[in-house]
């Protein structure tokens, strides 16, 4: 039989067996034909457990059939603090130098048979539940759960500090070498485990070190390591801004130049790629995960990455100065309704109306310009949705995280290569009426979708919800009748604005305050058309003071909806829209990482110092990166200047080969030029230069 060996350092060996039971003289194991040593007995003091491969046919797709019977459950305790649950069936006892137990594989749908050995055990405990906290410790926790997300085990590489980011000259050097050397390899096993593949490389990278007789402190091998395994299945120098929950954009301009919004404020970061080369590498990467390509011919990828963030890139010739990236990030956790309150979004009078809005089925559009937060408020919406009700979303990049139970999630597609196979949100919107639907949820409108929306809205599919772009509530439905004429000239504008008013009754409008904080801005019930203008009904209202505070106020206007939502079984409480006004104090401004500077400085740093016109860059396209199995290594291009190793001797300086080189006026500046800049142009103003 099949089995897989599970050593206590980590490390597996699969091969044949017949043992039935870990006897003392050790666990014979056959490797097969083409190993140097067929047959081997394997000590019973390195073995964790043994894993019997399951045989075809012991499928269960109703789950563990163990589960909700009075079998005793089962806990055992490793020495290195791994536990494991099983129950105690009829398979399970103690035999010789280990226990035979069973365990519920979710993978396969079936039950694999385990052999533990002894050696590895601290003890094996009866327990009544798997679960010993008590029922207080279980709220807290799920509280706690809420809002901290648990850390997905992850390489060690990419836990990196805030200070190990900045790696010198000549580590790069060294990791752009062994980076090229482990390209070539051919014969490693790393398989798709970023676990695995970190500690293939960490063992393979001493061993060329020791080959080369090349000294490193630990520090500087973390470094190497980080670099390479960021290179290979990660996105380069981004990685530890993807990783960090409090970033919620990155820019990145240039090579050299990404900015970042932590807290609502720009900041420009430290964090920069190596050179072009390196940020198309991650460009195509980004694209390839999705399954987009970007080349000459398709300059633009619009897309979403694996974490859920929306990702879009340009590059030459779209983009005139170089590729740009733009990423926006998204929470790791679903929000409420609370937690909008607790961030100064909404005033709880305006949670509790549209908690009822949803439930009472009335159709609503959010408004805002970017960045206002409207995908945002369309999620915690979407999820107070009952659970009974069937819901299809239709987006242009998927990015709502509803949790719904009932959902059926479609997204949008471009044409492939000969130009075909392109799905747009109309055929999409169109397709979703076939699909039994309580409720149409489209993430943007901005063509002329619109109008299929608007009839969707209008046939039966009362609650439904959409974003739209929109310097106002009032502004929204004028785009929305130029996105419905786009599409259908030959439809009067009178019936699109019937139309309008009929499907739409609520818009809720979202902005940005100057300290980066999204707020509610209005929330207005659309009411007609009078004099070619919409009606609405201001139902709250927010005001701000020159200090920055702003009040929810509610205007005292009683819906004229609150009768269909009556219809639907839902009563909303009228003392709700004549409440207290509701204060929040203004958001302080919240300093960024070491080394991030923020915007304004950067750019009253670089003042006048850009050149006229615009810079033209030659971008390398034909960059191909080498595969070694599942894990892709991309060999760096060859740089004089950081793979040319430094001549020997104290000091000596490099030898000249030409003329020396034209500095390089690029349009980005060091961090340490930003801030001499900074300081001479205060000095030059009479400012003390080390404000």
């Amino acid at each position: 039989m099949r089995v897989t060996v599970h050593f206590v350092d980590g490390e597996e060996l699969e091969g044949e067996s017949d043992a039935v039971s870990l006897e003392h003289i050790g666990f014979p194991l056959k490797l097969g034909a083409g190993k140097n040593t067929s047959n081997v007995y394997l000590s019973l003091v390195a073995i964790k457990y043994v894993a019997i491969n399951p045989v075809a046919g012991d499928v269960s797709e109703e789950g563990d059939p163990r589960v909700g019977q009075s079998t005793p459950k089962v806990v055992l305790h490793f020495l290195d603090g791994e536990t494991m649950h099983t129950y105690k069936d009829e398979y399970f006892g103690q035999q010789s130098e280990g226990y035979n137990v069973r365990l519920w594989d979710p993978k396969t749908r079936s039950l694999t048979r385990v052999m533990v050995s002894m050696h590895a055990l601290k003890g094996v405990f009866f327990v009544e539940s798997f679960d010993s906290r008590t029922e207080e410790d279980k709220r807290a926790n799920a509280t706690r759960r809420r809002h901290h997300k648990t850390q997905e085990e992850v390489p060690t590489a990419w836990l990196m500090e805030d200070q190990t980011l900045e790696v010198d000259a000549e580590t790069r050097r060294l990791a752009r070498a062994y980076q090229r050397r482990l390209a070539d390899e051919r014969d490693l096993d790393l398989g798709t485990d970023p676990i695995r593949f970190e500690k293939a490389i960490s063992q393979r990278l001493d061993h060329l070190l020791d080959e080369d007789l090349v000294a490193v402190t630990p520090e500087q091998k973390s470094q190497l390591i980080g670099i390479i395994m960021r290179e290979a299945v990660g996105f380069g120098p981004l990685d530890p801004l993807l990783k960090d929950e409090t970033i919620t954009e990155i820019m990145v301009n240039a090579a050299d130049e990404i900015y970042i919004e932590r807290g609502g404020r720009m900041l420009r970061s430290r964090v920069k790629f190596d050179d072009i080369s390196q940020m198309m590498n991650v460009i195509r990467r980004m694209a390839a995960t999705v399954g987009r390509r970007v080349d000459e011919s398709s300059p633009m990828v619009d897309a979403r990455l694996p974490d859920g963030s929306r990702f879009n890139a340009v590059i030459p010739p779209a983009a005139i100065r170089g590729p740009a990236i733009t990423i926006r990030k998204f929470s790791s956790f679903r929000l409420g309704l609370d937690d909008l309150i607790k961030v100064g979004s909404l005033s709880p009078a305006m949670a509790a109306f549209l908690q009822d809005v949803v439930k009472g089925k009335l159709s609503l559009i959010v408004s805002g310009g970017t960045g206002s937060g409207k995908t945002t408020t369309l999620n915690v919406l979407g999820s107070m949705i009952p659970h009974k009700e069937r819901v299809v979303t239709i987006e242009d990049s998927a990015e709502l995280q509803m949790g719904h139970p009932h959902l059926v999630a479609m997204e949008f597609r471009p044409a492939n290569v000969e130009g075909r196979g392109e799905l747009t949100i109309r055929q999409l919107l169109r397709n979703s009426l076939r699909m039994r639907p309580d409720r149409v949820i489209v993430g943007e409108v901005r063509d002329a979708a619109a109008l299929d929306m608007l009839q969707a809205m209008n046939t039966g599919h009362d609650g439904s919800m959409s974003t739209i772009h929109s310097n106002s509530a009032r502004d929204a439905f004028s785009r929305l009748e130029t996105m419905v004429l786009s599409g259908s000239v030959e439809l009067p504008l009178p019936a699109v604005r019937a139309q309008i008013a009929s499907a739409i009754n609520l818009v809720i409008h979202q902005g940005r305050m100057p300290d980066g904080s999204r707020k509610i801005m209005q929330i207005s019930e659309m009411t007609g058309y009078k004099d070619d203008h919409p009606v609405l009904n201001d139902i709250f209202r927010l005001q701000r003071n020159p200090a920055g505070d702003v009040t929810f106020v509610a205007t005292g206007n009683i819906p004229h909806s609150l009768s269909k939502m009556e219809m639907a079984g839902v009563y909303t409480d009228q003392a709700i829209f004549s409440s207290e006004p509701y204060h929040v104090e203004a958001t302080p401004m919240t300093p960024g990482a070491i080394g991030d500077m923020p915007v304004e400085e950067v750019v009253e740093a670089v003042g006048d110092t850009l050149p006229a016109g615009d810079i033209h860059v030659q971008v390398p396209l034909d960059s191909v990166p080498l595969k070694t199995d599942q894990i892709v290594i991309s060999a760096p291009p060859f740089d004089p200047a950081l793979d040319t190793p430094p001549p020997p001797g104290d000091g000596a300086a490099r030898p000249k080969a030409g003329p020396e080189p034209t500095p390089d006026k690029s349009r980005s500046v060091s961090e340490g030029g930003l801030l001499r800049r900074r300081q001479e142009n205060r000095a030059k103003s009479g400012e003390n230069p080390q404000k």
